[in-house]
């Protein structure tokens, strides 16, 4: 191996000196192939350059050139169409005109007269009131009006304005921008503006065209220039012909930078700089009027010099202190010069741009140097090696060797294959790990339980995917933090301890906790983890959301001990029902044969209220407990509760203020009425006591939809429509450690003797008993808001018997009578004979049917009990149906338990009387169900 090594080190050196060599020599003859070509370059890249901004100048000063040409043309000849108008024009019409056309206006001046007044089609005029009205000024103002109305509009555009001055300071203009005539006031002088000093005869005795300074025009908000010609009528100098250019899109063009890294300036022959880019801001300051020698800057200075020697134009010069060409070009009329600065480092950066493309070929050509000189020691003595070393370097990186193109059977061949070899087998054991890590990760990242593997620092090492996502991180912001920073400081008290008692036991730990950070309850699981030697070297936790389930587990318990009570309530209610039954009729049954002023009266009919007061304390007991019979149809709530709001308007006092607001469509529900009146005044009575000093009370029907799979709090209601009775009081709110308990029955706040506490416990059963749900939202001092949803009826057929007032009268029918009590048999069988009916007694369900048997045809009626031993009441109706469809029947019941009904709601076409009942009730009840059979009453 010694040997081996010391060949390769050997080998390599020599390779790679090789290379330098033979890149060296490539590189220098490049080197100097290129400085050749870049001084040739440059050369011709200046003569281009400078061929290319003398043309560039000549066509910018030809065309900024043509549109002073135009100008001044177009004044000349507006001023030779003037001339000749004012040797035409007769004397009487030109002062008619005169005043035909103009005005004087309040304040003293001349002005277009308003039925003329329309400055972007007609000229305007203004004259200083002191003006005097000659002959010559007639015909000027009208001449003048009638040229510029003609010709204004047409040699206006693109430029500004066209006008004429008079010396009488008045001006005739035509400008589609400024109304100059409405502008004038007093002040307005035109006499001193250049256009008039320019045309003086002692400021320009050769009457000769002229251009103004470049100047902005406040009232334009431009920046313009004029040309003048002076007007001479008859050797007398009367005014002037102008015309204004605009140059913001001079100046902006000249701004702009045509040819990549050059600037543009124009300057003019007086010394004013015109256009610069780094002077914009102190041109505008001086509007136009800003002399070089105030800005002391040394180029602009050799510039002016430069372009005021200059005779030939457009011409290029070289700049005798910087490296910089000028083009100088002039641009007619004004006489300016415009100035192109073109640095010499331009001509250098093009040259070197010209030669990226020498110096990559260049560039290919050394590496295609390098490589025929790589591949040519290769192929002598590196390229086994090398092989080798690739192989290697592949296995390292985790990448298969692959089979190694060595063909010799040299020590290269042998080494080659041995190492294949070896390669195939670290491969196959990479690829089983892989796959099995893989696993492991889907594994990881797909079970719902949060998992975190922790140092012994508690720091989290790795977390799966349901980790990341409950605790709102990524794996970035999760790893190598401490497992306690990712919760609020209230959170979590337990999982520190239980993890600082794990290191110290190294131990397993269990907990449950209550995660505020995540909302919600955990089973937490924290298990050390040993390394081969037995150390501790770190902890695994895995928490499993018990939240659903401890909510799942609450509901089950409340259900459960709901039901309970209702049970215990409703067997209790249906045992203590037939007490009273026998209380009730033989009392009454005393009553009759006794008069009030009899011993024994007073205290019988106290003994009758008495249990008629507990009678009406076990319905409501019988209500909450769900075993009370309800009497259904389709009916609309809005009905109802409109119904039912006077009567809790009496009820609440008129220190609440009561507001009802119906569905906006029918509220349909197969509901008991009397039950539903029952909901409503329990709960505004409850609003009622929650606001002993006032408030306001709110009643509000309206449909909704319930999806159950989307809405788990409502889950024990089905999916569908229902119809949503909301009543809300503004009163104390109910705290919420007694939310829980306001639906039991006897619980109440209320001081002793104000009240039973079974209102709530009523509305709960009559609302269940209607398949229907009960919700409550309530803040303290915030109010309280019952929520009780029905289902929406499908159909609009109401169910169940209508009363019918009946006298209490007997008959002479039969009547089967099947009641297990012994009592209330006796009681019923009394009341029945005295009123002259037949009566026939059973004690339970099978002793009814063997009398129906024997005594079948002389039957009448049947008065069964419900629940019955043996068979209850609704198997004996239904057994003798099968052989007499048409018997009548009346059923008595304190509660029906899986008898006569489903969920206790009352068949349609059956009949019940309810226990306790009085001896006229079940006479009364009695006769109407014969009669009913015999069609005597509805």
């Amino acid at each position: 191996m010694g040997s081996s090594e010391g060949s390769w080190s050997g080998t390599t050196s020599v390779g790679t000196s090789l290379q330098l060599i033979t890149a060296g020599i490539v590189a220098v003859a490049l080197m100097l192939t290129l400085g050749i070509g870049y001084v040739t370059t440059v050369a011709a890249m200046e003569q281009e350059s400078l061929r290319a901004l003398q043309h560039l100048m000549e066509s910018r000063s030809s065309a900024d050139s043509s549109q002073f040409f135009q100008a001044e043309d177009n004044v000349h000849r507006l001023k030779e169409r003037l001339l000749e108008s004012l040797s035409e024009i007769d004397d009487d019409f030109a002062e008619a005109e005169f005043h035909r056309l103009f005005q004087p206006s309040e304040d003293g001046l001349w002005r277009v007269r308003p039925a003329f007044d329309d400055f972007a089609r007609l000229p305007s005029l203004y004259l200083q009131q002191d003006a005097p009205l000659t002959l010559s000024l007639y015909k000027r103002a009208v001449v003048s009006y009638q040229l510029l109305a003609e010709r204004g509009p047409a040699i206006v555009p693109p430029y500004y304005s066209v006008y004429m001055d008079f010396v009488e300071r008045g001006l005739m203009v035509y400008s589609p921008y400024v109304n100059w005539g409405a502008g004038a006031t007093r002040e307005t002088d035109n006499y001193n503006y250049p256009t008039m000093i320019g045309s003086m005869p002692a400021n320009n005795p050769e009457r000769k065209k002229f251009w103004t300074p470049v100047y902005f025009d406040e009232e334009a908000a431009v920046w313009m220039v004029s040309v003048i010609e002076p007007l001479d009528v008859a050797g007398e100098w009367v005014g002037t012909v102008g015309h204004d250019v605009k140059i913001d899109s001079l100046m902006k063009s000249n701004l702009a930078e045509i040819i990549e890294g050059t600037y543009n300036i124009i300057l003019s022959r007086e010394g004013q700089l015109i256009v610069h880019p780094d002077f914009t801001d102190r041109i505008q300051e001086a509007k136009g009027d800003l002399s070089l020698s105030t800005l002391n800057d040394p180029v602009l200075s050799r510039v002016s010099e430069i372009a005021q020697g200059l005779t030939d134009f457009p011409t290029i010069g070289e700049d005798p202190l910087d490296p910089q060409w000028y083009g100088i070009a002039k641009i007619d009329g004004p006489d300016w010069f415009l100035v192109t600065v073109y640095p010499e480092r331009l001509v250098f950066r093009r040259a070197f741009q010209a030669l990226i493309l020498p110096i990559s070929i260049g560039l290919i050509i050394l590496v295609i140097a390098l490589v025929l000189m790589n591949l040519a020691v290769r192929r002598s003595i590196l390229r086994p090696l090398q092989f080798m070393d690739d192989a290697v370097y592949n296995m390292t990186q985790g990448v298969r060797a692959g089979t190694i193109p060595i063909e010799t059977d040299d020590e290269f061949g042998r080494l080659a294959r041995s190492f294949e070899s070896m390669s195939e087998r670290l491969e196959r054991r990479e690829q089983s790990l892989e796959a099995s890590h893989r696993d492991w990760e889907r594994t990881f990242d797909t079970v719902p339980e949060m998992i975190a593997m922790l140092d012994c620092d508690t720091r989290i090492k790795q977390a799966n995917k349901t980790f990341l996502e409950r605790h709102e991180t990524d794996a970035e912001g999760c790893i190598d933090r401490k497992r306690m920073s990712l919760l609020h400081d209230g959170d979590g008290p337990g999982l520190k301890e239980c993890l600082a008692l794990l290191l110290a036991t190294q131990r397993p730990q269990h907990l449950e906790l209550r995660f505020e950070t995540i909302s919600g309850h955990f089973d937490i699981t924290l298990a050390p983890m040993f390394d081969d030697s037995g150390a501790l070297v770190g902890i695994v936790e895995v928490s499993r959301d018990i939240t659903e389930q401890i909510h799942l587990e609450e509901q089950l318990r409340h259900a459960q001990k709901m039901d309970a009570v209702g049970q215990l309530a409703g067997g209790i209610a249906h045992d203590f029902n037939n007490l009273l039954q026998v209380i009730l009729g033989y009392t009454e049954g005393l009553l009759i044969d006794l008069k009030p002023e009899e011993t024994g009266f007073e205290e019988l009919t106290e003994t009758q209220k008495a249990a008629e007061r507990a009678a009406a304390l076990t319905r409501q007991l019988l209500a909450f407990s769900r075993r009370q019979v309800i009497v259904t149809k389709s009916q609309d709530l809005n009905e109802i509760v409109s119904g039912t709001v006077n009567m809790v308007r009496r009820l609440i006092g008129e220190h609440i203020d009561l507001y009802y607001i119906p569905a906006p469509e029918a509220a349909i529900a197969d509901v008991d009425q009397n039950q539903i009146e029952q909901v409503i005044l329990n709960l505004c009575i409850n609003s009622r006591d929650a606001m002993p000093d006032g408030g306001v009370l709110t009643i509000e029907l309206k449909t909704i939809f319930l999806d159950a799979t989307l809405d788990p709090v409502r889950g024990d209601l089905k999916s569908g429509e229902y119809v949503q009775l909301i009543v809300t009081d503004s009163g104390t709110g109910i705290p919420p450690e007694i939310q829980d308990h306001i639906f039991e029955p006897f619980f109440t706040t209320k001081e002793t003797n104000k009240g039973t506490g079974l209102g709530l416990a009523t509305v709960y059963g009559i609302v269940r008993q209607h398949d229907g749900s009960i919700e409550l939202y309530s803040e303290p001092d915030r109010g309280t808001t019952f929520r009780v949803f029905l289902p929406v009826s499908p159909g609009a057929v109401g169910t169940g018997l209508k009363d019918v007032e009946v006298a209490v009268s007997g008959g002479d029918e039969c009547i089967l009578v099947a009641e297990d009590d012994e009592q209330i048999q006796l009681l019923v069988k009394k009341v029945l004979k005295s009123a002259g009916y037949t009566v026939l007694v059973a004690r339970d369900g099978e002793e009814a049917l063997k009398i129906y048997e024997s005594h079948g045809s002389k039957i009448d009626l049947l008065l069964l009990d419900v629940i019955m031993p043996k068979i209850n009441g609704k198997v004996v109706l239904e057994r003798i149906q099968e052989v007499r469809p048409d018997v009548p029947c009346l059923f008595a019941s304190g509660y029906s338990q899986n008898a006569l009904h489903n969920n206790f709601k009352l068949q349609a076409g059956l009949n019940l009387i309810e226990k306790p009942y009085r001896r006229t009730d079940l006479l009364q009840k009695v006769r109407r169900v014969l009669e009913q059979r015999n069609g005597e009453t509805s």
